[in-house]
């Protein structure tokens, strides 16, 4: 899979179809469970710790202003992690909106966006050697 960034402790982090917000990714929770709550306390907690780790790579490698953090799974009853940077120079009627308000879908590209992929996982590998 081209989207795929690499494989985190609590599981596997992509980036998303959707980059109408360039370094859109998701994290998928596995063991696969359907809720936060069927992972233990301890699994829970390196789950959010990878989504961090995650989030901050995506502001280091695109200069996000910030990370939002969507759980959804709505239509994938598979835990995962919806990571959406915003940025400041978002338009205005957007910039306090979903991601989904956009009116442009831009589908990833393998000749565009396998250099963001690449970063992405780097700065995953800079973060755990940190924590090590």
């Amino acid at each position: 899979n081209p989207t795929f960034i690499g494989r985190m402790e609590s599981g596997w982090a992509f980036l998303g179809l959707n980059q109408v917000l360039k370094g859109c990714c998701f994290l998928v929770a596995d063991p696969f469970v359907s809720d936060i709550e069927e992972l233990s306390s301890p699994a829970q907690i390196v789950f959010f710790n990878d989504m961090l780790i995650l989030g901050r790579a995506i502001q280091a490698v695109t200069s996000a202003a910030r990370v939002n953090y969507l759980f959804l799974g709505n239509k994938d009853p598979v835990l995962h992690v919806h990571l959406v940077p915003r940025y400041a120079d978002e338009p205005e009627e957007y910039r306090s909106r979903g991601p989904w308000h956009y009116p442009n879908y831009v589908k990833f590209e393998l000749a565009r966006d396998q250099a963001l992929v690449e970063a992405l996982a780097q700065e995953i590998l800079k973060a755990r050697k940190k924590v090590v």
